[in-house]
């Protein structure tokens, strides 16, 4: 699944449908790196890196869903260390997401 022609419009078309926002961080969302989203003042995060295919950083996860890989690890990024991340300290789990069917299934576990 790409990230930029797939995930983020994916996850934006249900900004509405969870109460989440992008948090900007002082970029355009056409050159990003690590993209956070979630509710704006205080609830879950998730974040997504610019990779090959579609990495989302969650606060936690302890779901067997089909189509979602945990990742050993997550990539790094200074924008895992913003201020407004939940992440600070690379706390989080990577998930690989294969298509928009698990993207949504993991969305709506974690949004529920």
């Amino acid at each position: 699944m790409d990230p930029f022609k797939q995930a983020k419009p994916f996850i934006e078309s249900k900004l509405t449908k969870y109460g989440i926002v992008w948090i900007k961080r002082g970029r355009v969302s056409d050159d990003f790196k690590f993209l956070i989203y979630g509710r704006a003042n205080s609830g879950r995060q998730i974040g997504l890196y610019d990779r090959v295919s579609t990495i989302i950083r969650l606060e936690e996860y302890d779901q067997n869903i089909a189509g979602i890989d945990v990742l050993e690890k997550c990539a790094k990024s200074d924008a895992v260390q913003s201020d407004l991340a939940h992440f600070k300290g690379h706390k989080g789990v990577c998930v690989k997401v294969d298509n928009a069917l698990p993207l949504g299934t993991l969305l709506d576990w974690y949004y529920h």
